[in-house]
């Protein structure tokens, strides 16, 4: 084939296509190269997908900072606070007859650590008030094992 149809062939391609207008074509053994307006669409891309990838970036630290417009970030609430919240929980559950009502349990916490002391007539009713209790902010962990079943 001949170096010079194949020149003319890819100019008559790129003619009708904007972006690549003013990009120069070279012919070398029988492959072609193309050059100038490829490379320049090629970076715009990359600085755009730079530049997103820069805003979703400031974005994230802007959450994590407080300056989002969100509720991205949760506040840790105090000890004394994951205690009230615990006993509020655990008498909403007995409200709603999810447990027994009328339990005495005792709530420590330390560190986001519940502790739960006291005595249940169902050992299930312990597994439901750590259920509830385990997703609460701030709680790391709620340790059951000093409630005993009667």
């Amino acid at each position: 084939m001949n170096k010079n149809y194949i020149a003319a062939t890819i100019v008559a391609v790129m003619l009708p296509l904007s972006a690549y207008a003013g990009a120069a074509t070279s012919i070398g053994n029988g492959i072609s190269d193309v050059v100038g307006g490829v490379g320049t669409a090629v970076t715009d891309v990359g600085r755009g997908v730079g530049n997103g990838v820069s805003a979703v970036g400031n974005g994230i630290g802007d959450a994590f900072s407080g300056n989002s417009t969100t509720s991205a970030t949760r506040s840790i609430p105090s000890d004394a606070t994951i205690t009230s919240n615990v006993y509020s929980t655990i008498q909403k559950l007995a409200d709603a007859k999810q447990i027994t009502p009328g339990y005495d349990l005792q709530v420590q916490t330390t560190n986001g650590v519940v502790v739960i002391t006291g005595v249940v007539v169902n050992a299930a009713d312990t597994g439901t008030i750590r259920g509830s209790i385990i997703g609460m902010n701030g709680v790391k962990d709620v340790d059951t094992e000093q409630v005993t079943v009667q």
